[in-house]
C-alpha cells in the first residue's frame, strides 16, 4: 500500500489544491493521502481565513484520508523549519511512503541537486550567508547568493516559493535518512499562493458568489458555513493587542522572542507609537535586511509568546512531539489504526487524553496550539461563539 504525504495550508482550499491531490494520486496509483496542515496561523504569520476544522473538512471532502495538524511552533516559521517539521511528522507516522509537493518547474533532479548542495556545503554556505547578512542583506537573499556562487543554478529557480519549500522537503528527507520517496507535480496557470490570495481578498470583500469558480462546490459550502458561524478571520482585528504588548512588555523580553533578534525588537518598540495600524508599523519597520514575511512572523511570535530558547530546545531534541489528528474519512479508519500502531510519536485524537501520553514538553507544545486557537477566534468578525477558553476542548475530531 502507498500513502502520499502532502504539506499544505489550504488557506482556503481551492481548485489548484484539488488538482494537486488528483495529480499526486495519478503519479502514485492506488494511494491514500495524509495531509500535514497548518492550524490557526500560517507560515507568513497571519491567521488562516477559516479555522483549521473547516479547512481539514475541505481537504477530507476532496481526496485526503487523514489530516494532521502541524504544531504552531512550526506552522509560523521559516521555510526551513516549516518543511523540516512536516517531513519529520511524516517520518513519525510510520505509514507515509511518498511525499508529493508542487513545483514551478517539475524538475525533481534539480531540486535534489540543490538540496544535496545545501547539505554538503552547509558550513561554507553558512559562512558566506553570515558575511552577506553583515553587509545588510536579508537572510534569504544572502543564502541565495551563497548558493548560486557554489551551484550553477538560476536565481529565478531558487526564488520560486514552491521550489523553496520543495528543496527543504528533500533536504530533510536526506538528513533524516528517510525512506519516503519524493514526487513533484508541476504547477500550471496561476500559482497556489496567488489563487489563495485572490480568494482571501474576495472573502474579505464579501464577494462570496464569485468564489464558486475557484473552489470545489463542497469547499464553497463549508466556507459559507464557517462564515455564517464565525465570519472570516483577519489578523488586523488583533492590532490593539499587538500594540499593547509592544508598549507594555519590557524590551528585554521582546528580544527573547523568536525572530525578534538582530535589532528587530528595537525597531518595533521605537516605531510603534507613530502608526495607527500594525500593517503600517510593519512597513515602517521593514528594511532591506528585514523582509516583511519575517517581521509578520515576529509579530505572530509576540502575539503567541513563542520564545527563541523554547523553539531551539524543541529543534535540538527532535522537533514535533506528537501527531495531532484533526480528522479522517470513515473508510480510512484502518489507515488511522495502522498509523496509531506504527507511529514513533503519540497519536492524539482526543485532547482530553493527551496528558496521559505526552511528557511535560509535549504538553507545553500542545498547549501552545490550544492557546493559539483561542487567540485565532478573537480575529474572527463574528465572535458570539468564540469567547470560550480552551475552545478546542469543545471541538471533536472531524469524521467524514
Amino acid at each position: 500500500m502507498s500513502v502520499l504525504g502532502i504539506v499544505a495550508e489550504y488557506n482556503p482550499f481551492h481548485n489548484g489544491h484539488l488538482y494537486h491531490i488528483k495529480a499526486s494520486k495519478l503519479a502514485v496509483p492506488d494511494s491514500q493521502v495524509v495531509v500535514i496542515m497548518s492550524g490557526s496561523f500560517t507560515q507568513r504569520g497571519e491567521t488562516a481565513i477559516f479555522d483549521k476544522y473547516s479547512r481539514a473538512y475541505m481537504a477530507l471532502e476532496n481526496g485526503a484520508d487523514i489530516v494532521i495538524e502541524l504544531p504552531v511552533y512550526y506552522a509560523v516559521s521559516s521555510a526551513e523549519y516549516f518543511s523540516s517539521a512536516a517531513v519529520k511528522l511524516m517520518n513519525a507516522t510510520g505509514i507515509v511512503t511518498h511525499i508529493s509537493f508542487g513545483s514551478e518547474s517539475g524538475d525533481l533532479e534539480q531540486i535534489r541537486l540543490t538540496a544535496k548542495t545545501l547539505i554538503e556545503n552547509s558550513e561554507t554556505i553558512n559562512q558566506m550567508t553570515n558575511k552577506f547578512m553583515s553587509e545588510g542583506m536579508p537572510y534569504f537573499t544572502s543564502r541565495e547568493r551563497s548558493l548560486t556562487s557554489i551551484l550553477r543554478i538560476s536565481k529565478d529557480f531558487i526564488r520560486q516559493p514552491n521550489h523553496i519549500l520543495a528543496i527543504e522537503y528533500v533536504k530533510t528527507l536526506e538528513q533524516t535518512h528517510s525512506g519516503i520517496i519524493p514526487v513533484t507535480v508541476k504547477r500550471s496557470g496561476l500559482g497556489y499562493h496567488e489563487t489563495a490570495s485572490a480568494l482571501r481578498r474576495g472573502i474579505m470583500a464579501k464577494g462570496y458568489q464569485s468564489l464558486t469558480d475557484s473552489m470545489p462546490e463542497n469547499a464553497f459550502a463549508i466556507s459559507l458555513n464557517h462564515l455564517s458561524q464565525y465570519g472570516a478571520s483577519d489578523i488586523s482585528r488583533l492590532d490593539d493587542i499587538l500594540f499593547y504588548l509592544l508598549k507594555t512588555k519590557p524590551l528585554s523580553e521582546i528580544k527573547e522572542l523568536l525572530d525578534m533578534n538582530d535589532g528587530v525588537a528595537e525597531r518595533f518598540v521605537k516605531l510603534c507609537g507613530s502608526h495607527s495600524s500594525f500593517n503600517e508599523l510593519l512597513n515602517a519597520v521593514k528594511t532591506k535586511r528585514f523582509a516583511y514575511a519575517r517581521l509578520r512572523r515576529a509579530a505572530a511570535h509576540l502575539l503567541l509568546d513563542i520564545r527563541r530558547d523554547t523553539f531551539d530546545m524543541y529543534n535540538e531534541t527532535g522537533g514535533p512531539r506528537y501527531i495531532r489528528v484533526l480528522g479522517f474519512r470513515k473508510e480510512s479508519a484502518g489507515l488511522l489504526g495502522e498509523m496509531t500502531k506504527c507511529a514513533a510519536l503519540p497519536v492524539i485524537t482526543d485532547l482530553t487524553k493527551a496528558k496521559g501520553v505526552l511528557d511535560d514538553t509535549g504538553m507545553a507544545m500542545l498547549n501552545k496550539d490550544i492557546k493559539s486557537t483561542d487567540i485565532y477566534y478573537m480575529s474572527c468578525d463574528n465572535k458570539k461563539n468564540t469567547h470560550s477558553i480552551n475552545h478546542e476542548y469543545y471541538r471533536r475530531i472531524i469524521v467524514v
